[in-house]
């Protein structure tokens, strides 16, 4: 197997608004959430522009996944509010 193969995905997936989440991985603190809070970078993934206007998060572990969730949508809902 190749140094980078995630076997595990898709894995759980967590599909966001591409107008919300920036690709730009270094500067949103969607990817900074899951930098800080997921125990391994090989633990998760990013897939850009899956779908029209989305973009998706896979997530090895179920758990890593319900919470990106939650602080997604309190992210989404502070931005909306502007």
């Amino acid at each position: 197997m190749g140094r980078f193969v995630k076997p595990w995905m898709p894995g759980h997936i967590v599909k966001v608004s591409s107008d919300i989440v920036s690709q730009r991985a270094a500067y949103s603190p969607v990817h900074q959430w899951c930098k800080n809070n997921v125990d391994n970078r090989m633990s998760w993934a990013f897939s850009g522009w899956s779908g029209n206007y989305e973009h998706t998060f896979h997530f090895k572990n179920e758990d890593d996944a319900k919470a990106f969730k939650t602080f997604y949508k309190l992210y989404r809902d502070k931005l909306l509010k502007r």
